[in-house]
């Protein structure tokens, strides 16, 4: 008998650590544009700033719509004040704590951003809040905590691409502003500067970073970094999705289709279906030593050590696939 209490009172000391076990710890690195940086934590800081909360959602790139949740966060631009502010012509890198970035534009950050209604329709550009959420359906540090969110007076969807998960931190970057370039195939997509992010920081999958070092007409040596454009393409080439990804068309590509690549000046290049199925030698460039592409080539540059040197253009506005069979 006094083995079965001494049992017992194990089970119950058990359940009560369990009801008391602390939550989880959840902080934020917040660096200014001067490279000032302060590291706060979310339970210290929601005792400081007023929470904002309401309910909202998010519509995936492949049209799945996720929520509504009631959401509980901070306002980011009410944290950003601790490190300078949002200043005139500056935007927000996002960093998640697996490597995932996102950059949001001066007027994202202020919540100038698309929304959408439950089933996934665009409806008008939104005037939301940009908050750091810690709090989805009464659980403190959910999974995916602290994670961006849009709210608003009424339930809100904005993109996926930005409701970072995992946030570790939020740095004031000089804006680069947005853009988008429309993909056609059997399908129609707009690549905007968020769902491009997506697919080239996304830590699963085929959506990686490669590099390519150029010798550029002039003498120089630039590193270029972006995605395979047949990574590009899987987005309209019809072949649905695996999860939350997109798949690419491999039978379309064997089948036979040509590329075709426009630049803001009107140049246009046009590359074979199977030169471009799953080669990661001719790929779209965002970025080079580092940063956004200089303007006379934003925001994409097509490079790659299988592209020909005449067919590097940049300033790329559309890609289509045309001479569909």
């Amino acid at each position: 008998m006094a083995r079965v209490r001494i049992v017992l009172l194990v089970l119950l000391l058990l359940a009560l650590a369990a009801c008391s076990s602390p939550a989880p710890e959840l902080q934020v690195t917040l660096v200014g544009l001067d490279g000032t940086s302060h590291t706060l934590s979310v339970a210290e800081a929601i005792k400081e700033i007023p929470v904002a909360s309401g309910e909202a959602g998010f519509v995936k790139s492949t049209g799945a719509v996720s929520g509504p949740y009631e959401l509980e966060g901070l306002p980011v631009l009410a944290l950003l004040d601790r490190v300078g502010g949002l200043p005139e012509g500056t935007g927000l890198e996002v960093e998640a704590s697996d490597g995932y970035l996102m950059t949001l534009s001066h007027s994202q950050v202020r919540g100038q951003v698309l929304t959408y209604d439950g089933q996934g329709k665009a409806g008008p550009m939104g005037e939301l809040d940009l908050v750091l959420t810690h709090e989805r359906d009464g659980e403190f540090g959910f999974d995916g905590a602290p994670r961006l969110a849009y709210l608003g007076d009424e339930v809100a969807y904005t993109d996926g691409h930005f409701w970072v998960r995992d946030v570790e931190t939020l740095r004031v970057v000089p804006d680069a502003g947005d853009w988008s370039v429309t993909i056609t195939g059997p399908e129609t997509y707009l690549l905007d500067r968020g769902a491009y992010q997506s697919l080239a920081t996304c830590p699963s999958g085929d959506h990686v970073n490669y590099t390519y070092e150029l010798q550029e007409a002039d003498g120089t040596s630039h590193l270029y970094e972006g995605v395979p454009l047949w990574v590009l393409l899987s987005t309209a080439d019809g072949a649905g999705y695996e999860g939350s990804h997109f798949r690419f068309n491999d039978a379309l590509a064997r089948e036979g289709y040509t590329v075709r690549i426009t630049s803001r000046d009107g140049q246009v290049v046009e590359l074979d279906s199977m030169l471009v199925m799953r080669n990661q030698n001719v790929m779209v460039a965002h970025l080079r030593d580092g940063e956004s592409l200089p303007e006379a080539i934003y925001p994409l540059r097509l490079v790659g050590s299988e592209v020909p040197v005449d067919a590097m253009i940049g300033g790329i506005v559309a890609i289509e696939m045309v001479d569909l069979p």
